[in-house]
This record gives structure tokens, sequence and C-alpha cells, in this order.
């Protein structure tokens, strides 16, 4: 019996060490990277009321698609140019979408076409024409520090 409960113990402390190695080795492989940071100044920002939402994608696949961004964001609206500085993405790529949430309603208002009734803007300035633009278009690389200057669109 004391053998049978010396194993066992035995057995939960190599299982208990392994997780620990596992952590350490997680941890050892984020210290080397530096953590990049990733500057957006959202210009042309007409009516200084609601937030800025922005959905950042990691995966192609995702991309557009509700409830499946990599991070969220929001930004107070107070100024006709307002910036947020994110430190919390690793390195690689990404694409974002924003919108100016003018009544803080938490969704993009939509005209009874589909158009957007809200400003917006997409990562690399992509302006889309006919068709939603792709995760191809949109996305950056995201391995030093970088700005990126996203002026709002506007559909009438």
């Amino acid at each position: 019996m004391k053998a049978i409960i010396g194993v066992s113990l035995l057995m939960l402390l190599c299982i208990n060490l392994n997780a620990v190695e596992e952590l350490t080795v997680e941890q050892s492989e984020q210290a080397h990277y530096k953590q990049a940071q990733l500057t957006i100044e959202i210009l042309n920002i007409e009516d200084l009321e609601g937030d800025i939402r922005i959905g950042v994608f990691n995966r192609s696949e995702n991309f557009l698609k509700q409830g499946f961004t990599y991070k969220n964001y929001i930004v107070k609206v107070q100024d006709s140019t307002e910036t947020i500085i994110i430190n919390d993405l690793p390195p690689g790529e990404y694409a974002f979408i924003l919108y100016h949430d003018k009544n803080a309603d938490t969704k993009m208002n939509r005209n009874f076409l589909g158009i957007p009734k809200e400003p917006f803007g997409f990562s690399n300035n992509l302006k889309p024409k006919f068709s939603k633009p792709t995760f191809e278009e949109c996305k950056f690389l995201l391995e030093k520090d970088l700005v990126l200057q996203i002026p709002l669109i506007f559909y009438n």
C-alpha cells in the first residue's frame, strides 16, 4: 500500500514538474521577442460624440466575421483626430476594421441597402468599391513599432 501511495505521489510530482517546465518554456519563448507597439491615428472625425470601435483580426478565414475578432478596442471620441496605442499584440500579420459608433449603440448602423451610415476605415486605408475587402488586401506585418493613419470613410 505504501508503495502505491509513493508511486502515486511521485507521478503527481512529475506531472506538476512538467507543467512548470512547459510554463517556463512558454515564458522564455515570449521573452525572445520584443512586444511591438501599434499606433493607430484615426483622422477625419466630424462628430465629437460616441466611440471609435476597432476590431483586429489575425486570420484570413475569420476576417470581418462578427464574433471572430482577435482583439477589440474602444476609443472615446473627444477630438477630430484620435490616437490609440496598442501594446498587447505579438508579432504577426493583422488586419483591422474600425468605425465611428456615433450613437454608441455598439453596432455599425446601415441603410436599407446595407451601406454603412457611420464612418469607417480599414487597415491599409482600403476603400471598398463593390465588395467587402479581404484579409490579404488589409493585412500588415507587425514586427516592430508601427504607426498607421486611417482617415474615416463616409458614405452618404
